[in-house]
């Protein structure tokens, strides 16, 4: 899976949190807690949510790193998510065309 099907992903589970209606557009630098307003039930709807589609990982590493350091951005969960999914053969193939 490419970081841009992941984000694609991420962002489509957040809006589905339907946090605000007025949300229509979830910016790789927005923060999930102080940019969309995402409460800790929220947040970890969302990741069980991206452990259920996306990827099963722990994720406690990154919402430490991240909360510690104001850094919960849907970017920075993207990148965590990308940075660990094991490739599958197909995109390694698709990679090299």
């Amino acid at each position: 899976m490419i970081r841009q099907q992941i984000s694609e992903q991420v962002r489509q589970l957040i809006l589905a949190q339907r946090i605000s209606a007025e949300i229509r557009e979830v910016p790789e630098s927005a923060s999930l807690t102080y940019d969309l307003g995402l409460d800790s039930l929220q947040l970890a709807s969302l990741i069980a949510a991206i452990k259920e589609k996306i990827a099963d990982m722990e994720f406690t590493p990154w919402y430490v790193d991240s909360g510690r350091n104001g850094q919960d951005t849907v970017g920075g969960l993207v990148d965590y998510i990308a940075e660990r999914v094991v490739r599958t053969p197909a995109d390694t193939v698709a990679d090299q065309s």
